[in-house]
Formats: C-alpha cells, structure tokens, sequence
C-alpha cells in the first residue's frame, strides 16, 4: 500500500519536471526505510519483552507528530500573519 502511494505522489513529479532529484530522493528514502524496518524486525525477533519496543516505538512516533505539528502550526502562523515579537 505504501508504495502505492509513493508513486502517487511521485508521477505528478516525474511528468512535470526533468526528474533528476526525485529519483535520488526516492532511493534514498527507500534505502533508510529498509534499514530501519530491518533494524526493527531484527528487534522484534530478539527482544522477550516486546513492551519495551512497543514504549519505543510509541516515543519514535510521538516526536514524529510533535515535530509535524509544530510544523503546521508555523504554516497557519505564516498564512494568518505572525505573532508580534513581545
């Protein structure tokens, strides 16, 4: 499903541009997801207490929304005006 939706973002791109990056950016995203998904299979199989993965996948997956949020926020802040310097 996922790459399905890579390469629906992705076709847009390759038809309106030359596509020189993309395909850099693409494998290189491919190459880091395969290692971490690697790295947290290989965890998966070795660890007893799966609670412990599961605490840190928990805290992975909060800092990414935390991170996605403080980024929206500064879009909606850029597009409705900036708060004033106090």
């Amino acid at each position: 499903r996922e790459m399905a939706e890579i390469a629906i973002f992705l076709i847009p791109s390759f038809l309106s541009t030359d596509g020189t990056a993309i395909p850099l950016s693409f494998l290189s995203g491919v190459a880091i997801a395969s290692v971490f998904g690697g790295l947290m299979q290989l965890a998966n199989s070795r660890i007893g207490d799966k609670r412990v993965l599961a605490a840190f996948m928990a805290s992975i997956v909060g800092l990414l929304a935390t991170g996605l949020f403080s980024g929206g926020c500064h879009e909606v802040e850029e597009g409705l005006g900036e708060t004033p310097v106090v």
